[in-house]
């Protein structure tokens, strides 16, 4: 995972994509000790992977997630065409008020975990260790999957960053001027079908 970050560190770096510096949202909170806190509060797991992608960058914040801002430059600041993955504080503290209204999210044990412009259609994470599912990511918006359930959308968050580093890596995403990303959206549902052989989301399309 670690030479992962790096690879997707130096894409972002050469791409010259400005999310790369808005990316830490808790940087004060940029310890093991206080990530693992906040998933015990939540009786989740915080695997290895999670750990070491938030001791890199924490996450975003609200604006960056939900489209709130009204400066359309900051809500055009992506990660990837899927959006930007959230603070670990953000999502913890958005698991237990699902756990307080019995949301079915919670109760199954997937965190919400990415955002691309609206709370109501995440990208989560499972993090039952009982389930093979177990680390697997899934989109839940019932409009674009055609099912009530989250659909897995990356085999598991190695993939969903290998797929992000390919993307930028081929030239299937680019930034503009404005530093907004553009993306090949055809090549990009290619790749990702490609990467994530076991997730059923990108043969919907391609």
């Amino acid at each position: 995972m670690k030479e992962l970050i790096k690879e997707l560190e130096n894409v972002l770096l050469t791409s010259k994509n400005p999310i790369f510096n808005e990316m830490d949202r808790d940087d004060e909170w940029k310890f093991q000790e206080d990530i693992l806190d906040n998933f015990q509060y939540c009786k989740l797991p915080c695997i290895p992977e999670l750990m070491e992608l938030y001791l890199w960058k924490t996450g975003c914040n609200d604006e960056l997630l939900y489209d709130l801002s009204e400066d359309e430059t900051v809500n055009n600041l992506k990660l990837s065409s899927f959006g930007n993955y959230a603070s670990f504080i953000e999502s913890t503290s958005m698991f237990v008020e699902d756990q307080l209204l019995d949301m079915r999210f919670a109760n199954d044990k997937m965190l919400s975990f990415l955002f691309s412009g609206s709370i109501e259609y995440p990208i989560l994470i499972d993090l039952d260790s009982n389930r093979e599912t177990f680390k697997s990511l899934f989109l839940y918006w019932p409009e674009l999957t055609h099912s009530e359930k989250p659909v897995m959308i990356y085999d598991s968050l190695s993939t969903w960053m290998r797929t992000i580093i390919e993307c930028y890596k081929r030239g299937v995403y680019s930034i503009d001027a404005q530093g907004h990303l553009v993306s090949n959206l055809l090549e990009e549902y290619l790749l990702s079908k490609e990467i994530n052989t076991k997730s059923g989301y990108w043969s919907l399309y391609v």
